[in-house]
């Protein structure tokens, strides 16, 4: 799946005000970067969505 910056950044930025990443911004080379660490929070539902994933692919791999 190819995923384009006109989708990627404002999903990053919706997370980072929803609480679940932040930023900072770092100048390397002379360019300004920002650089995305997840939270606590983000973790957490990270981990929620893994397991509903997890639940819905072996729910559709064991009805083969």
């Amino acid at each position: 799946m190819s995923i384009g910056p006109g989708t990627m950044y404002p999903v990053l930025s919706k997370l980072e005000q929803s609480g679940f990443l932040v930023s900072k911004k770092i100048t390397v080379a002379g360019k300004v970067r920002k650089y995305y660490e997840i939270t606590a929070a983000g973790t957490e539902v990270l981990k929620k969505a893994q397991a509903k994933i997890q639940e819905l692919a072996s729910e559709v791999l064991d009805k083969n």
